[in-house]
């Protein structure tokens, strides 16, 4: 009967996953690693210290929190959902209500009982008018959301506690993507958090030492250099096999080093032949590859006086070499970006082909907006001159020379390019926070659901370039009001050729995602949709 009720959710969303071109090499495992129950896992970039995710805005942070936390109900990479803290989920009143039952042996970190009062705070504190993040319009088709999130009300009404272990979400229309986000939300302890006023919970000590229900425990933070945690004993899934996992801080470069001396157990990395040739020589470790679930991109202040004309937009994409990045920076291991759905997704309008890399066109389209040639050969008009400065991020080295690419591309059609390197959490801030910036350089990665609101909405403060269309908005609340993927589809093909002719972004690339890993390590199994979903069965072959 359980099974049935899981099913359901497949029935409601009918989501497909387009997993082909996933490649996997597994050569014979070296040796052991040095203490079988420990794991080292290097990212490129440090995590900002926002470990829950309410707050969190980097992937850095995610995937190093990932263990910590646990949802009602888990999600496999087929997408199918499983019971985790909740036992039974069940959809009821035509889409409009759902209803869960939380185990009863569920238990906090530090050994408080899991109740439906826990599941009720995580959500209402999204919706709170003080809350400081951006994730409150994933829940606006939730009946009371409007009074609650403008002060008018003290409570959710759609958010109905039936008792410790039983609760139900009342929506006031269908939400496609709704059942996917509220199900497998990470849920936060309410009675660690309790007592702070809403507005200053993202400093509370918690938020950096994260107390969760997963199967791993915190257990240190070291700002740019790692974050570590210990399995949790007493976990409902499982005792994990490895006893404790730490999260490191090393570029790139220094990362392929220790993966060959064998110093880091795993990291994530960016495809690279030569790279690739030396990690198969090695004789002990595995490579996992995939299309990705997310892209890269090149953001534009949409309502600056450079950028504020189509025209100009599409003519940055024309002027940057984007097939030479995905061939030499690449080694052909990524696709051009067309827009925002990533090509693993169902809602990929396949229909649109990325835009050439042709300078004369882009040319064309600069003189069409009023831009002609000074003396010094950059573009200028009115007076002013077609300069601005590119920010990005250090850590991620194919986005780093891409920077480099788009300096001397856009050159040659008459732009001057002043770069900007930092560190990623002061680029967050710039971008997100002050908002002070002219172009700038990040990536995306993707929910499984292709809702795009918390990106692309007009009111939501991810949306920093401030793409402001009308048609926009409409069709993303069209899209998520419709639950047969046909429709869905069609909805989300007409937005991404919206997004196509606007070119709010320069749409760069999607590079493969890969993970290097000591092939000794077992069940590690990374997909385009998350790392973490299993890692209670890691284990190393002794």
């Amino acid at each position: 009967m359980r099974k049935k009720r899981f099913i359901l959710f497949m029935a409601f969303t009918l989501i497909f996953v387009l997993l082909a071109g996933c490649a996997q090499t597994t050569p014979t495992p070296g040796p052991a690693p040095k203490e079988e129950s420990q794991l080292i896992f290097a990212l490129w970039s440090a995590p900002t210290g926002i470990f829950n995710y309410n707050l969190y805005e980097s992937r850095y942070d995610a995937d190093s929190m990932g263990p910590i936390f646990d949802g009602m109900l888990r999600s496999e990479p087929d997408l199918s959902l499983h019971p985790n803290l909740a036992e039974v989920a069940e959809i009821r009143n035509n889409g409009l209500v759902f209803y869960y039952k939380l185990r009863d042996d569920i238990k906090w970190h530090d050994g408080q009982p899991i109740t439906t009062a826990d599941v009720k705070f995580t959500f209402e504190w999204m919706i709170h008018p003080d809350y400081t993040g951006v994730r409150a319009s994933l829940w606006n088709k939730l009946e009371g959301y409007e009074a609650y999130n403008t002060g008018k009300a003290t409570f959710v009404s759609g958010i109905r506690v039936l008792n410790d272990r039983e609760i139900e979400f009342h929506f006031t229309q269908i939400d496609a993507p709704a059942y996917l986000n509220v199900s497998t939300w990470r849920i936060s302890p309410k009675h660690i958090f309790e007592g702070t006023p809403i507005k200053d919970l993202e400093k509370h000590e918690a938020i950096r030492k994260p107390v969760g229900s997963g199967p791993f425990k915190y257990e240190d933070y070291v700002e740019g250099q790692y974050f570590s945690m210990v399995k949790n004993e007493n976990y409902h899934g499982g005792v994990p096999k490895i006893d404790r996992i730490i999260v490191k801080v090393a570029n790139p470069d220094a990362a392929l080093a220790e993966l060959l001396t064998g110093s880091v157990d795993a990291a994530w990395m960016m495809p690279n032949a030569k790279d690739w040739k030396n990690f198969n020589a090695s004789g002990f470790l595995s490579i996992i590859e995939y299309p990705q679930n997310g892209f890269q991109y090149m953001g534009l202040a949409n309502q600056h006086v450079l950028f504020n004309d189509a025209k100009v937009r599409q003519a940055l994409t024309y002027a940057i070499n984007r097939p030479s990045v995905v061939k030499d920076l690449l080694d052909g291991m990524g696709i051009v970006q067309v827009g925002h759905m990533s090509s693993v997704s169902w809602a990929y309008n396949d229909s649109l082909k990325a835009y050439p890399f042709d300078p004369a066109k882009a040319k064309t389209l600069l003189a069409e907006a009023g831009w002609t040639p000074g003396a010094d050969g950059i573009l200028q008009k009115d007076g002013k001159k077609f300069s601005f400065k590119l920010s990005y991020p250090t850590g991620n080295v194919v986005r780093m020379n891409t920077a480099l690419v788009i300096q001397q591309n856009l050159k040659e059609v008459g732009i001057e390019v002043q770069l900007d390197i930092m560190e990623f959490s002061a680029l967050s801030d710039k971008v997100y926070k002050d908002g002070d910036f002219e172009a700038y350089l990040m990536g995306w990665g993707l929910a499984a659901d292709p809702d795009a609101t918390s990106i692309w909405a007009s009111d939501s403060s991810w949306n920093a370039v401030k793409f402001l269309h009308p048609k926009n908005d409409e069709l993303l609340k069209a899209g998520r009001a419709v639950v047969d993927v046909a429709a869905r589809k069609k909805i989300y093909d007409e937005w991404q050729q919206l997004l196509y002719n606007e070119a709010p972004y320069v749409f760069l690339y999607a590079a493969n995602e890969a993970y290097v890993y000591n092939g000794a390590l077992k069940e590690f199994k990374p997909n385009p949709f998350g790392i973490w979903w299993d890692v209670e069965k890691w284990h190393w072959d002794k």
